[in-house]
């Protein structure tokens, strides 16, 4: 009988095919939760612009009423409509007699639709101070 000697094989380097598929599913996860986290943050800077922009738009109206004389702003209300990024907004002033020589104003400003942003200030106009 011949006897055969075995040498001990030497240690191979590398990963097994387990490992760099456990590896890619996890580098997966990564990549899908840092997707859906940049989607989630794009819509709220997206519904933050939106509100500034209505904010803004309601609070122009709102100083270019109050820079009127106290006789031309008449009480009563009336509707404008708007278009803010792409979307129709209605602006309903209401004017009111607050005192003797006070009139208040405020605006409104909601989508058409019914659904999003409403913004909503006041100002006041006097007589005679």
């Amino acid at each position: 009988m011949t006897s055969r000697s075995v040498t001990p094989s030497a240690p191979r380097a590398g990963f097994t095919l387990i490992e760099v598929i456990a590896a890619l599913v996890i580098f997966a996860g990564g990549v899908l939760a840092v997707t859906r986290i940049s989607v989630s943050l794009s819509e709220r800077l997206r519904y933050a612009g939106l509100r500034s922009e209505v904010a803004f738009e309601t609070q122009q109206l709102l100083d270019s009423l109050s820079a009127v004389d106290y006789d031309s702003v008449s009480i009563g209300s009336w509707v404008d409509s708007l278009s803010i990024q792409g979307l129709t907004y209605l602006s309903t002033v209401t004017v009111t007699q607050t005192g003797v020589r006070v009139r208040g104003i405020q605006v409104t400003t909601s989508p058409a639709s019914g659904r999003g942003v409403t913004f909503t200030g006041t100002t006041y106009v006097f007589n005679g101070f």
